[in-house]
């Protein structure tokens, strides 16, 4: 809560002790996530709502659309086509520099995942796959082949 007096805008003491609270948020989601399909291949995990159908990914256990509170698992796919990426040069968790990019995965969800390899290599539009490394997931080309530092 914010109050505004002569001194201008200031915090309540409620809100300043959560913004102090030192511990880091993790940037993306966990391995937990990543299924192996039919096909032998790694698929991310999403949910999908039975009411109103919309998916989501990570997979939720309430709709962010109608609030439904029974969720169906889905497997949102393996391939996608990279709508945006950037590196990060800043974190609290991980270290950097990595790259991050925004991956369509299907006409219905986008996820935000880690791109394996050099960014110079990544291009709006470039096909990428799902891939491991260690405990990890994220995309690389999809004409990469073995998975890259990056």
């Amino acid at each position: 809560m914010l109050n505004s007096g002569r001194r201008g805008w200031q915090m309540s003491k409620q809100q300043s002790a959560a913004i102090a609270d030192p511990v880091p948020v993790e940037d993306l989601c966990p391995i937990e996530v990543v299924k192996t399909a039919d096909d032998g291949r790694p698929c991310l995990q999403g949910s999908r709502c039975p009411i109103c159908r919309q998916v989501a990914f990570p997979p939720r256990q309430t709709c962010s659309r109608c609030y439904h509170s029974s969720q169906e698992e889905v497997a949102l796919g393996s391939e996608g086509s990279l709508y945006a990426f950037s590196t990060v040069h800043v974190s609290s968790t991980q270290a950097v520099p990595y790259t991050l990019g925004f991956v369509d995965l299907s006409d219905e969800i986008r996820v935000l995942g880690r791109l394996f390899g050099a960014a110079d290599r990544f291009g709006i539009g470039d096909t990428v796959v799902l891939a491991l490394r260690d405990d990890d997931w994220g995309f690389q080309k999809a004409d990469a082949g073995a998975v890259s530092d990056g």
